[in-house]
């Protein structure tokens, strides 16, 4: 059985009646209404389309469109009959679907200026998740842009939001604000949600002193870790020979001695931070003396 076709209400905001199966260009959000603002399309080959339900929508009139991606798509009769597997996508200028355009592979049964088309070549987005996981319907989202002056996601204008969405992993624990990236599914309507896991980034630090003298070799370690709400952090000791050197009867050694990886989940981070220190062996008075500083 066929999953429903995710509709969403949209506004007509030009002077012209879109026809059923139409290609709508998305605008903005109706502040009064929340429905999506539509036109028709400025730029050929836009795969991000709404296409009109089965009903005219009148001019300045409102009505409801799909971006599911199998579709009944309208398409222009002087470029002919479409055909199985052709292309056609939208063109500026124009409600109807052209040939040699790019957006829609056509799956047959043309007639009376609508044809059943499956959407080729769409690109996928940043999207964030609004809701818990629900077991007939997945998780709702919003779409997200990255603002490289923030620099951070912040919701996209015009704004896009569905449901429908399922974990490409099968995660069902996932959080409301958890971002990632939304693909449509290549086997009807619904997405595929691919969770990202974050950064690892790495800095290096020499920090605090320590000495001891003795006949044996001792090892010093020396982790720092802070935590609050919002971060963990984990330490490890290690005694890691990383350089080595010899002047004037002293041999020293660098020595990695503490590993912290601190997680923030506000921003799905996680940092690396490494701690060496010198350790250098001297006689002095027939004894062997270890300083590590």
């Amino acid at each position: 059985m066929a999953a429903p076709t995710d509709w969403v209400p949209v506004l007509n905001t030009t002077g012209e009646v879109i026809p059923a199966g139409g290609l709508m260009k998305v605008t903005g959000v109706d502040p009064g209404t929340g429905a999506l603002s539509v036109a028709k399309p400025d730029t050929n080959d836009d795969a991000s389309v709404c296409v009109n339900g089965f009903a005219l929508i009148p001019a300045n009139g409102t009505g409801q469109g799909s971006f599911d991606r199998r579709a009944i798509v309208a398409y222009d009769p002087v470029d002919g009959t479409p055909a199985a597997g052709d292309s056609w996508g939208a063109k500026a200028g124009t409600w109807l679907a052209k040939k040699s355009q790019h957006g829609f592979r056509v799956l047959g049964g043309a007639g009376l200026g609508l044809v059943n088309a499956v959407r080729a070549g769409v690109r996928g987005f940043e999207a964030v998740l609004t809701s818990f996981y629900d077991a007939k319907q997945g998780y709702s989202w919003k779409r997200e842009k990255l603002d490289t002056t923030v620099p951070g996601y912040v919701d996209a204008v015009p704004g896009l939001s569905g449901k429908q969405a399922f974990s490409y992993v099968g995660e069902t624990d996932l959080l409301p604000g958890t971002l990632g990236w939304m693909e449509p599914s290549p086997d009807g309507p619904g997405w595929i949600f691919i969770h990202c896991c974050g950064n690892l980034s790495s800095s290096s630090s020499s920090s605090g002193s320590s000495s001891s003298s003795s006949s044996s070799n001792p090892s010093g370690s020396s982790s720092s870790s802070s935590s609050s709400s919002s971060s963990q952090s984990i330490s490890q000791s290690h005694s890691q020979s990383i350089s080595q050197s010899q002047s004037g009867g002293q041999c020293c050694v660098q020595v990695l001695v503490d590993v912290a990886i601190t997680f923030d989940p506000s921003t799905c981070n996680f940092t690396l931070t490494k701690t060496t220190k010198t350790l250098c062996a001297t006689i002095q008075n027939g004894q062997i003396c270890l300083t590590l500083t």
